[in-house]
């Protein structure tokens, strides 16, 4: 009975891959990079930082959110605008909760760099 546990919770993760994959997921766990232009991605990153679980692989996503800029007539940076883009995106990923939200944009949304 116990070494029938073990192998049947195996079998059944195995089975799973397989059919995870036969539906066209990614079950590749090797990446280290996640969908960096994603607003979901960039939320949970930047709120993981914010609450002290930065993780490695959101470097790109807290690169590409950074680079959601505004400028005035002469190239110099507008924070009320970067602010307005930036929200603007965030806004695109439904399955955040606005609390999130609210908290990501307050601490990096008017920012040059962070």
């Amino acid at each position: 009975m116990k070494k029938t546990i073990p192998l049947v919770f195996l079998l059944s993760v195995m089975a799973f891959n397989a059919s995870a994959a036969e539906l066209g997921f990614d079950t590749d766990q090797s990446t280290d990079d996640p969908d960096s232009e994603s607003p979901c991605v960039v939320v949970t990153c930047l709120y993981g930082k914010l609450t002290g679980n930065a993780q490695s692989q959101c470097s790109s996503a807290e690169k590409f959110f950074k680079n959601i800029k505004a400028t005035k007539k002469h190239g110099i940076f507008d924070p009320t605008k970067t602010l307005r883009k930036r929200t603007q995106f965030v806004n695109g990923c439904p399955s955040a909760d606005k609390e999130s939200k609210d908290m990501v944009l307050k601490a990096f949304g008017k920012l040059k760099s962070f």
